[in-house]
């Protein structure tokens, strides 16, 4: 692994020094309404926490390597992404030795309905004269990363090309100039098997149950990945997402499944011996049995999938499966997630500013650091009804852009944090009929359907994006700091 300082008296270390963080935001800074849903029947009002009003912070022009790393606080260079532990905060360290932060957008690609082709023609004329610009365009906002989900071929044929992520394995572009879309492991190998159907925001399986335990799952896995050696030579290859947003592993619902299912079957077994073998045969499992489940069964998973991509790329960094719901509040999977991954990366939904124990304590629990692969909030004043999706809803852009800042900022004061990936680049396209069913209404983009920047949105987060190295150093220089 491209990986240093692994255990667990780092996090303890970190640990300690987030408690001696003091608070360097105004108490008093603006109100922002919000719904959390947009079926709420009242808007609530929430405190923002803006760059500008950080107590005797003055933003430091800090000089950028062609990654968007640092030149003036460097590392080993190994000619790819990896991450280390510099005094007592975790980074990314990119190709060229430069500690760096990914700070991303996700799906930064091309629609093709009818209004976005329109607008491709109108405004950038080809697909790579879009490529780009966009490209230029996020550089000038202070993103470095294209996210989850991006045409990457696109992308990486740009004169100032973006570092980039990619779920699962994908085939090098042909002619055509795209690449082949794969997807993750398990939802690959769900379609594979006829058990899994799109849900919203991610794919759905029987019982929530994942088939890790079908024979044919680590043989499938190794066939998946092999289009991913024609990527690994590549240094602006950031790393691989296994897939997106699985359902936790419950004893319980494994233990429900059908025996003689032919595909769940063999999931329904290993849950029944693995209990028998731990409680005699046909006892019932205790809440210590339900915990230890989550991370044989995450073991299972995270050892096939890392073991298929190392087998075929050794170099580049494992970024996890996206967690998002009740696994963030449990130990044993992120025990399981750190064995196998660089970096643990977390869709993080319904916080308006994270609190770093919070954020530290996935580190504490895996021993890597951590980066938000999902979050943003929606616009009201988009002309969108906003009802998909699991972001904020604020009045204006201006508001999208305070939130932005208030949840980066929270962010950075988590000393294992190493990214942040917004979602997304573009609106969502009523009229694309492909689209799951969280993501058909709502105002998420930085640019509208139409390929306009949202320009009050795409501000505050140039702001605050170009503001962050200098802001981390101020306020790793805790006694600086003022309360």
């Amino acid at each position: 692994m491209n990986s240093t300082h692994r255990g667990s008296g780092v996090g303890i270390c970190l640990l300690l020094a987030l408690a001696q963080l003091p608070t360097a935001w105004s108490a008093d800074g603006p109100l922002v309404r919000v719904k959390r849903k947009p079926t709420d029947a009242e808007w609530t009002e929430r405190t923002a926490r803006p760059v500008g009003q950080i107590e005797g912070f003055r933003p430091a022009a800090v000089p950028l390597d062609r990654f968007g790393g640092r030149t003036d606080r460097t590392a080993r260079a190994s000619g790819f992404f990896r991450v280390e532990v510099t005094d007592g905060r975790w980074w990314l360290v990119d190709p060229d030795g430069g500690l760096f932060l990914s700070v991303g957008v996700n799906g930064v690609r091309l629609g093709s309905t009818p209004t976005v082709q329109a607008a491709l023609k109108e405004r950038f004329g080809t697909p790579q004269r879009w490529a780009q610009a966009e490209s230029v365009r996020l550089r000038q906002a202070g993103f470095n990363s294209a996210g989850a989900w991006s045409d990457v071929p696109l992308l990486r044929a740009a004169e100032t090309p973006l570092a980039y992520c990619l779920e699962g394995a994908a085939a090098r572009a042909g002619d055509s100039g795209s690449a082949v879309p794969k997807g993750g492991f398990m939802r690959a190998f769900g379609r594979h098997l006829g058990v899994s159907r799109q849900g919203s925001g991610h794919a759905l399986y029987p019982e929530d149950c994942i088939p890790i335990f079908h024979p044919d799952f680590t043989p499938f896995c190794d066939q998946h990945a092999r289009p991913l050696a024609d990527w690994k030579d590549d240094p602006w290859l950031l790393g691989y997402f296994t897939d997106n947003e699985l359902p936790m592993p419950k004893l319980d619902k494994y233990l429900a499944l059908d025996p003689a299912d032919p595909a769940m079957g063999s999931s329904w077994r290993a849950a029944r011996e693995w209990l028998d073998a731990r409680r005699g045969p046909g006892a019932a499992p205790t809440d210590a049995d339900r915990e230890a489940w989550i991370e044989f069964a995450y073991e299972r998973y995270f050892a096939a999938v890392a073991g298929a991509i190392r087998r075929q790329d050794p170099q580049h960094m494992i970024l996890g499966s996206r967690f998002y719901g009740a696994e963030k509040s449990q130990a044993a999977a992120f025990r399981a997630a750190g064995r196998h991954c660089d970096v643990i990366a977390v869709n993080h939904y319904g916080v308006w500013e994270p609190k770093p124990a919070d954020i530290e304590r996935w580190t504490q629990w895996s021993g890597r650091p951590v980066m938000i692969t999902e979050w943003y909030a929606k616009g009201a004043d988009s002309g969108y009804t906003n009802h998909s999706g699991a972001g904020w809803l604020v009045p204006t852009q201006r508001d999208r852009g305070l939130f932005y800042q208030t949840f980066t900022g929270g962010l950075l004061r988590a000393k294992n944090c190493v990214g942040w990936h917004w979602f997304r680049y573009m609106d969502n396209d009523p009229a694309d009929t492909s689209a799951d069913p969280s993501n058909v209404d709502s105002n998420k983009g930085v640019v509208t359907i139409r390929l306009e920047p949202y320009e009050p949105l795409l501000d505050a987060m140039r702001e605050m994006n170009r503001s962050a190295y200098s802001l981390i150093d101020y306020l790793d220089a805790a006694g600086q700091v003022p309360r």
